[in-house]
């Protein structure tokens, strides 16, 4: 994970966000998800591409933290209680600074572990989590983005 590209992840994000906005069968909006690196940008994609409707990261906390103060999207986190890269704490510090500016920051911490909705690893795939957190972020997608 420390060999990806961070500013290049996020160029090519924003550039997708702007051809599916801009698409002849889109509404406008358009949301971004991410697991674990992925949630990490999401997160880091949130505060940098105004154009985003919403974000919904699992597990994922970007480092170094982008300003936070330029997040315009509502959020939908998930996280795990056991977890030691993309902890809880690291989380509710996230929704706090989000919160204290009259941003939106849903947060959600489930009894699992890290990866909890990764069916590829069984040892830390929890189907009663995973399917309650993707439930959520279909919901909070379908409010947000029509």
């Amino acid at each position: 994970m420390t060999e990806l590209d961070k500013p290049r992840a996020l160029e090519e994000i924003a550039g997708a966000v702007r051809f599916l906005s801009a698409h002849e069968r889109s509404n406008g909006k358009v949301g971004v998800i991410g697991f674990c690196m992925g949630g990490a940008l999401s997160f880091a994609a949130a505060a940098t591409i105004p154009e985003l409707a919403a974000v919904v990261p699992f597990y994922g906390v970007p480092s170094p933290a982008p300003d936070y103060s330029r997040v315009k999207a509502p959020i939908l986190a998930h996280f795990a209680a056991r977890d030691g890269w993309a902890t809880p704490a690291a989380a509710e510090a996230i929704r706090k600074e989000l919160t204290a500016r009259g941003q939106s920051m849903e947060l959600h911490v489930y009894d699992a572990d890290h990866a909890f909705a990764n069916d590829t690893r069984p040892e830390v795939y929890n189907a009663d989590a995973a399917k309650i957190a993707w439930e959520r972020s279909i919901e909070f997608l379908k409010q947000h983005l029509g």
